[in-house]
């Protein structure tokens, strides 16, 4: 019985970066993200060829990362509230937006999770056990899944 030998093809970012389209900085920087496949061989990047293939076939985004203020400003009016701290004119582009991806049936779950995943940040603390329910009380509070823990 014989064994398929899997050879996996790797390319260097410049190889990469070509084939996307991009610069060789955005190659590493979806590396460091973990949107592109690869592996670090004496201080070098190797990237998946199939990785690249896959985003390639996957076509461009052409939707930027919200900024933290306008992802604020999302969550805000999604949940049908004023955003605040944004001006007149970011309040206007957040509501327009929204209503354009509304309009043409894009604006699902998924979507809103593209728009938001580049600027969450998880946090954790410790408390005393005494705290727990007034922090879970505050109405800014948001609690996580892992929120209640013992040691």
């Amino acid at each position: 019985m014989r064994r398929k030998r899997m050879v996996m093809e790797l390319l260097s970012v410049k190889e990469a970066a070509a084939l996307l389209g991009v610069d060789d900085s955005r190659v590493r920087q979806l590396l460091h993200d973990g949107k592109l496949q690869g592996q670090r061989v004496g201080g070098r990047w190797l990237v998946s060829g199939g990785s690249v293939r896959d985003r390639k076939d996957r076509g461009r985004r052409s939707r930027r990362p919200l900024s933290a203020r306008n992802a604020w400003g999302v969550l805000a009016v999604l949940d049908g509230h004023q955003p605040v701290g944004l001006s007149d004119a970011e309040k206007s582009r957040v509501r327009t937006r929204l209503r354009n991806l509304l309009a043409h049936g894009q604006l699902s779950p998924a979507l809103v999770q593209e728009l938001l995943a580049a600027r969450a940040e998880v946090r954790s603390y410790r408390v005393h056990p005494g705290v727990l329910p007034v922090l879970l009380a505050a109405q800014d509070v948001v609690r996580g899944e892992r929120v209640l823990r013992h040691r």
